[in-house]
């Protein structure tokens, strides 16, 4: 059985703490739930890339934070979920590499995930988070990207 114990709605997302009770034994588990909104039905991106990166910033934290697991999950396991490991993959090595090939990243996610990145609005989507986190960038880098 699954209950809701805090909803935290915020500008783009939601976060939710649920509370999974086995039936066998009574034991109650509390699991984290961040829902993203900000992505329309039917659509092959989000609407903002400061959004989506906010998001993917939270989602990197709390994992940061915690040695308990994180399940990305969305329809086809391939179409919101690649674009996320993408994007956030390619945060994360301009913050250590400072330098990003989004080709290159497209093609490694694709060789787990065959559908990830499956049309050009996406694969255009993550050049604008890449430039969407150059430009918010507190601190002058030189980030290639290629």
């Amino acid at each position: 059985m699954t209950t809701d114990r805090k909803v935290d709605k915020r500008d783009n997302w939601v976060l939710r703490t649920l509370s999974l009770k086995y039936k066998k034994d009574g034991r109650e588990k509390a699991v984290t739930h961040i829902q993203y909104t900000d992505w329309h039905q039917g659509s092959n991106v989000p609407t903002s890339p400061a959004s989506f990166i906010h998001v993917i910033q939270f989602v990197g934290q709390r994992a940061d934070a915690s040695s308990v697991p994180i399940v990305l999950h969305c329809l086809d396991g391939a179409k919101h979920c690649g674009l996320f490991c993408t994007v956030s993959n390619l945060l994360e090595k301009m913050e250590m590499e400072q330098e990003v090939s989004v080709v290159n990243e497209v093609r490694r996610v694709q060789t787990r995930r065959r559908k990830a990145i499956a049309n050009m609005e996406q694969f255009n989507f993550c050049y604008e988070c890449v430039l969407q986190q150059i430009g918010s960038s507190n601190t002058y880098s030189n980030v290639g990207v290629k």
